[in-house]
């Protein structure tokens, strides 16, 4: 099978500017196109796949300006080039998933358009217009909730966890909990550890009732969330906190166009 060739995504640090060439697999480049194979992350069963990852050594002020460019595109950048940035991700994602088994598409809203780029690709690559497509929004702050008898069950499982232990993680999430509700949306995604995330509720809701009402009366489908870039995988771990609350009996893909390398993976 003909590999694809993408690596050749370059940074001029003289005029702070980027440039893309499919034409030669370059190994300076900024990001890597996972071809090889996909991060499967344990608290993202059943697995998740990254189109790109940002390469070991690249500043983050770097990686701050090309995650820029590729949501907020303007005239930085041609659209060709952000197409072909897209549609080898895709292909890629096709080769270790088959895209037609999936009918389902769960995205959060966003201020950029890199979202619908992906969904557009992902249709044409399945050669299907059924796709079910649910939008979630961000809910107000000030109604997020945790759910502390999941966690304080999951807690208890651990060797060496006596109630004291308990108590002291529980009034560490409540003073959290309290801040938590003051901060905007940006800040939340770093504000809470990651081992408390798969317990934080209301982050996201489904846009309208019907949605939701929709959604809750699937049964074992095939669903793929897609989301631009996750360099914490927070947005991740929120839209999966939403949709199985509401659902858990289908069957879920997580598919991010660009991420940072992960350490802790299962095989796949």
């Amino acid at each position: 099978m003909k590999k694809l060739l993408i690596e050749g995504v370059k940074y001029d640090k003289d005029n702070e500017s980027f440039s893309f060439d499919f034409t030669s697999d370059d190994k300076s480049s900024v990001v890597n196109l996972m071809s090889d194979g996909p991060y499967r992350l344990r608290e993202f069963d059943p697995c998740t796949y990254f189109g790109y990852v940002f390469e070991d050594d690249i500043d983050s002020r770097v990686k701050k300006e090309f995650i820029d460019l590729i949501k907020y595109p303007n005239q930085r950048i041609r659209q060709d080039d952000l197409r072909k940035f897209v549609f080898n991700a895709v292909v890629s994602l096709d080769r270790k998933v088959s895209l037609p088994q999936y009918d389902v598409i769960v995205h959060p809203q966003s201020s950029s358009n890199l979202n619908n780029e992906i969904i557009s690709e992902i249709y044409k690559k399945s050669l299907s217009d059924k796709f079910t497509t649910y939008e979630l929004i961000k809910e107000l702050p000030e109604k997020m909730e945790f759910n502390f008898d999941a966690y304080v069950k999951e807690l208890r499982k651990k060797p060496g966890i006596n109630e004291n232990n308990v108590k002291q993680s529980v009034s560490a999430i409540e003073d959290m909990m309290s801040h938590l509700k003051k901060l905007d949306y940006v800040k939340i995604g770093t504000y809470v550890k990651a081992k408390w995330r798969p317990y934080l509720k209301n982050f996201f809701m489904f846009k309208t009732p019907e949605a939701r009402k929709a959604y809750e009366s699937l049964s074992g489908r095939n669903v793929l969330i897609v989301d631009d870039v996750s360099t914490t995988r927070a947005t991740l771990q929120y839209i999966l906190n939403t949709i199985r609350f509401v659902n858990d009996t289908c069957k879920i893909c997580c598919f991010c166009l660009l991420g940072n390398k992960v350490k802790t993976t299962i095989s796949s």
